[in-house]
């Protein structure tokens, strides 16, 4: 494998190259070998642990250039991200013409002048201790690695298959989706594709392996030694199976669940790939919110057959500088998480209580949301990629979910428990997904309407293309829940949004807040003398704050301590509740258990 004195010992390289190009001659004499092959190879900084080497190995060229790209975005990602500027000591050698001529096409790809070599070895350095969706990839003991901010993609050479050799420090172990070749840490890809759908997790963790229908399963478990990870991994296993069934997937090969556990309290954050899924817990958040982590592990699973990264078919072109754009981002999100919410029912590890206090609080978070009548879902979901905005996707993702559960509802009356959202999940996997069909953005309404047999033209008229205010009411009532709302008076500081680290990076102006003497770029880091790490904890303090009286604010600007007083002022919103009808018909309660038991109960047609 190329080590890091491929960027350090120049002379050393060289000559360890001219020996591999002897051996690269004699090998194709004798075998007659003529067929291209790729290898990328990486290697982390065991130094300063903030970088990593990258080197790309061209074997039996053929192409007089090469057009290498870093891309800029990543499967199951929706935002543009500039990886690029992490890119240094781009080098290029051949095995004829070492001095190969290279230009910078733009931002994020270079063109090489391959012409005449038959051996071509690519290599730079990334230096990058954050990944920008869960935060930190690399320390002194653990790694994960997002391929596809990583590797180069090579245009001329999208469909070759490609080998991958990893360099993993002493005693750390590896988890990936891709297929082994050997103890080594060499694994192979089909193409690029497949290569950037499967990352790389690499540390010291524990294993479990389970069977998923036949199939393989892993759960990953990288935390403190005294760690109990109590019922998770019970919740995973049970996910998974529940999941094949349901949606009637093939064993499968193999699927991961990657939890990385830290000590200190931080935001739990999630990334689902085609293989597998990687989680960033808090320690306590096993013992303190298990019922919401375990939907956030159900969702990420059904990620893997729904999620925008198969509407496309292949990724190349402009999809490597601009981020893929969809109306559908609320339904591949909505109909995660509203299946991760009825595995949790179905699974037994959430209560009917549950359940109804889970949308209850989702349906006060919508109400609440300065878009919620102002733009639809699908115009929102057209500009995720250029707001880059956490509050607005996370907003999409609820408002999806929303979606998703009424028109469930409205189905199972309309086709008096015939047929439901389950048919329709099935319908999309078993065509569109198994079959690599394209998933165009005018085929899901088609989709519903000819899986189920009921026309939900008017209701993407209303509520999916249009910004009307969502039928709570009548749709709950369809499954015997009540819903009431009433305008009442909660506490208010203006809008604020804090980045990982506490920042305010984004601030009502002349709100509370901002009037008391908070700036943007300013560090929140208590109210009352409450501490909190997390946007969502924010919320929940300020909600617990009173109306009308006055809150101490601790934070931190240019390196110095502050305590600034707000006014809280009061905002008039509506509030709704959730809860089951006292008096039901026969038919409201069999649509409910047939809901959320997830067994098909039929029931006498209404005349």
């Amino acid at each position: 494998m190329l080590k890091k004195y491929l960027f350090s010992n120049y002379n050393l390289f060289v000559f360890k190259l001219g020996m591999f190009f002897l051996l690269f001659l004699f090998v194709n004499i004798v075998t007659g070998n003529q067929c291209q092959s790729v290898t990328y190879s990486i290697e982390m900084d065991e130094e300063n642990w903030n970088s990593f080497y990258i080197s790309i190995t061209i074997e039996n060229n053929k192409n007089d250039q090469l057009l290498c790209t870093l891309p800029m975005w990543t499967p199951y990602s929706y935002s543009t991200e500039k990886f690029y500027k992490d890119i240094s000591e781009f080098k290029v050698v051949g095995d004829i013409v070492q001095d190969i001529e290279i230009k910078r096409t733009n931002n994020n790809s270079w063109l090489i002048n391959s012409a005449k070599n038959n051996l071509i070895i690519i290599s730079y350095k990334i230096k990058r201790k954050n990944d920008s969706v869960l935060g930190k990839c690399i320390s002194r003991d653990f790694a994960w690695i997002n391929n596809a901010s990583m590797f180069m993609y090579i245009r001329e050479l999208e469909n070759v298959p490609i080998n991958l050799v990893i360099s993993v420090p002493h005693g750390w172990k590896l988890a990936t989706g891709l297929k082994p070749l050997a103890d080594n840490f060499e694994y192979s890809a089909l193409n690029y594709n497949q290569l950037i759908q499967h990352p790389i997790y690499t540390g010291t963790f524990n294993e479990i392996f389970f069977g998923i229908r036949k199939g393989n399963g892993y759960i990953l478990i990288d935390g403190p030694n005294n760690f109990n990870a109590g019922k998770l991994p019970t919740i995973a296993k049970q996910v998974a199976a529940y999941q094949t069934y349901l949606l009637m997937s093939p064993p499968l090969e193999r699927y991961l669940f990657i939890f990385k556990i830290f000590s200190k309290q931080q935001e739990i954050k999630s990334l689902a790939f085609q293989n597998s899924s990687i989680f960033y817990l808090p320690r306590n958040s096993i013992k303190n919110n298990l019922n919401y982590v375990g939907k956030i592990v159900a969702s990420s699973f059904f990620k893997r057959w729904f999620s925008p990264q198969f509407l496309m078919n292949s990724h190349k072109g402009n999809y490597f500088s601009l981020a893929p754009r969809t109306s559908l981002t609320w339904f591949f999100n909505g109909i995660s998480d509203y299946y991760g919410s009825l595995s949790m029912i179905r699974g037994g590890f959430w209560s009917q209580e549950d359940f109804i206090k889970h949308y209850n609080q989702l349906i006060n978070r919508v109400l609440r949301h300065p878009n919620y009548l102002k733009l639809s879902a699908t115009q929102l979901s057209c500009t995720l990629g250029d707001l880059n905005n956490k509050e607005t996707v996370e907003f999409v993702k609820i408002k999806g979910e929303l979606l998703c559960l009424l028109m469930d509802l409205k189905i199972r009356d309309r086709t008096t428990n015939q047929k439901n959202f389950d048919d329709v999940v099935r319908f999309i996997k078993n065509w569109y997904y198994d079959k690599q069909i394209s998933f165009n953005d005018d085929d899901l309404l088609t989709t519903l309407n000819s899986v189920t047999s009921v026309d939900l033209t008017t209701f993407f008229d209303l509520y999916v293309n249009g910004n009307l205010a969502l039928p709570f009411s009548e749709y709950f009532k369809l499954a015997g829940i009540g819903f009431e709302s009433k305008i009442d008076t909660i506490p208010n500081v203006g809008r604020i949004m804090l980045d990982k680290n506490n920042k305010v990076i984004q601030l009502e102006k002349n709100g509370p807040l901002n009037l008391a003497g908070l700036r943007i770029g300013d560090y929140l880091l208590s109210i009352n003398d409450v501490k909190f790490w997390t946007n969502e904890q924010l919320l929940q303090l300020v909600d617990s704050l009173k109306v009308d009286s006055d809150t101490e604010m601790t934070i931190r600007r240019e390196g110095l301590s502050l305590i600034i007083s707000a006014k809280v002022l009061g905002k008039e919103v509506e509030v709704a509740n959730l809860n089951t009808l006292e008096k039901e018909t026969d038919h409201q309660k069999l649509i409910r258990e047939s809901w959320l038991s997830g067994r098909r109960l039929n029931l006498k047609k209404r005349f």
